[in-house]
């Protein structure tokens, strides 16, 4: 097959024989149903709506076509949970005004531009292929989970484009480029964010931010598979805590929002280029092991000098001897190797 536009009049990418397809812009039915060979147009002539739960090619739940072009659309794609779309090349779903709650398969090495509107709940699974290589073409937000990799041979590249979801799991290699790669909280209550041992991250000048949490019960996880981050930033400001629960990760910068909270499992070991504190006299940062069953864990810091940790409340910290001052700080037990000092800055540094 070659190339398909979806039709006025139609509200299904398989309507059996009403005929959803044609050869051409607004043209007639041309009996056929797009597979993994074809590309797809929808223009200013398809129908306002398609419903994507209509397998068309024997692929179970899932419609297919080779490529995607959205382009003057403006129209909604409809899908339930399981439901959605496999591509198997370039997708640009820039035209598409709404994603239903199913989800987006990205099987082929090519370029994804997503919708633009914020807040879509569908699952992304890019490069669901061994071997595939997706490079992002516009600023991702999603209210749902983004899949990066069918393994490690996978690449996503997110060209210098920010990436915006609930939860993030990175099985191939991930290339942060220079954006805003954001966990966010939504009403379905948990944020992740975890790599595979196997994974490679090429952090470049990201940050990775963790924001909006609704409150403290909120389970919010790093987990972040022993690798190197640039920067880190803790932003809750109603008291939610971050934990983090393996050991050998290393953040450029670690920063923490007023009130927010880093918690570690026992034993985890966090290695620090600087943290940038934002606690004041009135509302400290906090670190501080596992509530349910505290255990001490360790913050090293990169560098020789001394490292000054500001308007923070510390428990079950265990650092080497002279290592860090905590200055106008709150000395909440179980810490070992770490002075209380009266004094303030809102930088650490390790060099």
């Amino acid at each position: 097959m070659a190339t398909m536009y979806y039709r006025p009049g139609v509200t299904s990418w398989n309507t059996g024989s009403a005929g959803s397809w044609s050869n051409t812009s607004g043209g007639a039915n041309n009996g056929l149903v797009p597979d993994a060979t074809t590309d797809v147009v929808f223009d200013f002539r398809s129908a306002p709506t398609c419903d994507l739960v209509n397998a068309s090619d024997g692929g179970g739940s899932m419609v297919r076509c080779k490529s995607i072009t959205t382009i003057g659309w403006g129209g909604n794609f409809g899908a339930s949970i399981g439901d959605g779309l496999d591509v198997r090349g370039d997708a640009d779903l820039s035209g598409v005004n709404s994603y239903g709650a199913g989800r987006l398969q990205l099987s082929g090495t090519g370029t994804f531009k997503p919708w633009r509107s914020a807040g879509a709940n569908v699952a992304i699974y890019a490069a669901a292929q061994p071997g595939v290589v997706i490079t992002m073409g516009a600023d991702l937000y999603l209210a749902s989970g983004l899949t990066i990799g069918y393994d490690a041979s996978c690449v996503f590249n997110a060209n210098g484009f920010n990436i915006t979801a609930r939860n993030i799991s990175i099985n191939g290699v991930a290339n942060m480029g220079s954006g805003m790669w954001t966990v966010t909280e939504s009403s379905q209550g948990a944020q992740t964010f975890s790599v595979a041992t196997g994974a490679t991250i090429n952090a470049g000048t990201s940050t990775l931010k963790f924001s909006n949490a609704v409150g403290p019960t909120i389970r919010l996880y790093f987990n972040g598979g022993g690798k190197s981050f640039n920067n880190v930033w803790v932003d809750y400001p109603g008291g939610a805590t971050l934990q983090i629960n393996d050991s050998g990760n290393t953040f450029s910068d670690l920063k923490v929002s007023a009130g927010a909270a880093v918690g570690f499992l026992g034993g985890v070991a966090l290695t620090l280029g600087s943290l940038t504190s934002l606690g004041n006299p009135a509302q400290k940062i906090t670190l501080r092991g596992t509530p349910s069953s505290p255990s001490q864990y360790t913050i090293n810091k990169s560098g020789g000098s001394v490292g000054y940790i500001d308007y923070a409340d510390i428990s079950w910290l265990n650092a080497s001897p002279g290592s860090w001052l905590a200055r106008s700080s709150a000395n909440s037990g179980n810490n070992t190797g770490i002075t209380f000092v009266p004094g303030n800055s809102n930088f650490i540094s390790f060099m």
